[in-house]
């Protein structure tokens, strides 16, 4: 009974931790995609704090076709929600973004990013405190890193954080 209290309160706070908008929200996807029709899109990974309040933030992007919670830069090979919320692994939350780049290009995924949280705040989002919540984007390859880092120095200049 403890037990299942404690999970009705957790799930409860992250709930309204991360719906804390109630208005109506407009869906431009109805129905989940298949990996076969994914495979057809461009991915991009980032981590920025609970990955449930990361994936409803890309969800909402024009172009978007998919967004998925899972753990990255961890080196267990048996990450699992339990392990990575008690610190217990080396893994961020992060989100896999599946998108279509005729309609969202990277760099607006990388200014969403950085849009949509303090990468500055060392281990921490919000109320979430732990490596596991920690800022990062996992590129694929060059040209992506080149274009976090380009996005990163604007905003930086910008004196946004």
């Amino acid at each position: 009974m403890k037990s299942l209290s404690l999970t009705f309160i957790t799930i409860l706070f992250f709930t309204l931790s991360c719906n804390s908008n109630t208005g109506k929200k407009e869906t431009h996807q109805q129905k989940k995609l298949s990996q076969q029709d994914l495979s057809k899109y461009e991915t991009a990974y980032f981590a920025s704090g609970c990955f449930w309040c990361v994936e409803a933030i890309f969800e909402s992007v024009k172009g978007v076709k998919e967004v998925v919670s899972g753990y990255a830069g961890g080196k267990a090979e048996t990450a699992n929600y339990q392990l990575v919320s008690a610190g217990r692994t080396n893994h961020a939350e992060a989100v896999k973004v599946f998108y279509d780049p005729k309609v969202v290009s990277y760099a607006t995924l990388v200014k969403v990013f950085f849009g949509s949280h303090d990468p500055t705040t060392l281990n921490r989002q919000g109320p979430d405190a732990g490596r596991q919540y920690r800022s990062a984007i996992f590129y694929k390859d060059e040209n992506e890193k080149k274009n976090s880092r380009c996005l990163y120095c604007k905003t930086q200049s910008r004196q946004r954080f």
